[in-house]
């Protein structure tokens, strides 16, 4: 009698391929095929890098933070940079006077144990390319940021070639910002004599 009920359970748990095959056709039936396609799209998603605005405060910060381990990487190599093309030196003195700023050209984030920030930043100075560089910024939980990886350097050919309207963009807008900078100087001299 026991056998005969092991083998029943058996039967019953155990399904033919065809068998198996119906009930996902079923399944697929009633959800749809979009809902199958969301699915399966879901699941590939979990853990990768999802493209973020560029120009948001927070990427703002995590780049000049960056910018900052950059330079203090920058300085350290400054002799082996002039040695190779498109390669430059940042030092930490102009990131603190504001003498070279960044634009990013790129922002990706994945969520870790905090989040991983995929990043392209070019570097401007003097309303010039100067170059640019990839690297992923680790926020860890307790908000500490911490360079994870550093990618290439990039050349202004590079930047040109694949993000030349938005690094266009930024340079018009300091060639700009500049100019008013200007006009307005030469109208303090007209309006308040010199001393």
């Amino acid at each position: 009698m026991l056998s005969l009920t092991l083998l029943v359970i058996a039967a019953l748990t155990i399904q033919s391929p065809q068998a198996k095959a119906s009930i996902d056709d079923r399944d697929y039936m009633r959800s749809g095929p979009q809902q199958t396609f969301d699915r399966s799209r879901k699941t590939s998603m979990v853990g990768g890098f999802s493209a973020l605005d560029s120009k948001s405060d927070e990427i703002s910060s995590i780049a000049s933070f960056a910018l900052a381990e950059f330079a203090a990487m920058s300085q350290k190599d400054a002799s082996n940079a002039a040695s190779t093309p498109d390669s430059f030196v940042v030092l930490p003195s102009q990131v603190q006077s504001g003498e070279i700023s960044t634009v990013v050209l790129e922002a990706q984030r994945q969520v870790v144990a905090g989040m991983n920030y995929k990043l392209t930043i070019g570097l401007i100075q003097n309303n010039q390319c100067l170059g640019g560089f990839k690297a992923t910024v680790w926020k860890q939980l307790s908000g500490e940021l911490k360079v994870a990886t550093w990618g290439v350097r990039l050349g202004c050919d590079e930047i040109n070639a694949q993000f030349g309207e938005a690094i266009g963009e930024v340079l018009k807008g300091e060639a700009n910002a500049l100019r008013v900078e200007e006009e307005v100087e030469i109208q303090k001299g007209e309006v308040e004599p010199n001393e």
